[in-house]
């Protein structure tokens, strides 16, 4: 397969399933829907978009969310209201390069908590809303998601590591290596999440080696 080899077929669960990875990225293509496909990558990602055309004549792909994050008939759903926009005159693809432009880490961290900690029990959530607020939010919270790279990332786990902590440190948020470890890994699960939601190509998180975390949580789960 090539990266520009296509598929037709009707596209539901099982056959989304069914579909293999191959050496490239490849795109199959529903054919009830005009416009609605699902792009498969070679590392097996399977990722929802829509193709359509502006009135301007521009051609444009939104990505709407991977496979799992949303059902295949949830994704269609999304693609019909996206192609109904585009044919009243809209651009949904521009609308959310805007959004993405416009987004800080503290508007993902927000709608990571809003909308990605489904899986999470409420201890956890709460101990999330610690680091965020006393870690990640102090030092990366202004930067726009799409500018912050993996050296920004390596700056915070030294930082939380050392022990510098914005404002005034209490005994559950003094920093360490296990709590950088843990923030680190937090984040790699909201920048997953931004990926996943198209926000950014590829998460910074990844490559960063993390300190090793032999200790267990010992929160106290209230935010100051």
């Amino acid at each position: 397969m090539s990266g520009d080899h296509m598929v037709t077929m009707r596209l539901t669960k099982r056959a989304v399933d069914a579909l293999v990875a191959g050496p490239e990225r490849y795109s199959a293509w529903d054919i009830e829907l005009k416009g609605f496909g699902v792009r498969v990558s070679p590392q097996g990602r399977k990722t929802y978009i829509v193709r359509y055309r502006t009135i301007g004549g521009a051609d444009r792909m939104l990505t709407l969310a991977t496979h799992g994050v949303l059902t295949t008939e949830e994704a269609r759903e999304e693609a019909r209201r996206a192609l109904a926009r585009a044919a009243m005159g809209g651009d949904p693809q521009g609308v959310k390069a805007e959004r993405r432009a416009e987004m800080t880490v503290r508007d993902l961290c927000e709608l990571y908590m809003a909308e990605g900690t489904a899986t999470k029990k409420e201890t956890t959530l709460q101990i999330d809303r610690i680091r965020i607020k006393r870690h990640i939010n102090p030092r990366i919270g202004t930067m726009k998601v799409t500018d912050v790279a993996r050296g920004d990332i390596q700056r915070l786990m030294i930082d939380i590591g050392n022990g510098r902590i914005r404002k005034d440190a209490t005994p559950h948020t003094r920093g360490g290596k296990g709590a950088a470890a843990r923030t680190i890994g937090l984040l790699g699960g909201i920048f997953n999440f931004a990926v996943e939601r198209g926000f950014v190509e590829e998460s910074p998180v990844k490559g960063v080696k993390r300190y090793r975390d032999n200790r267990r949580d010992r929160f106290l789960l209230t935010c100051p």
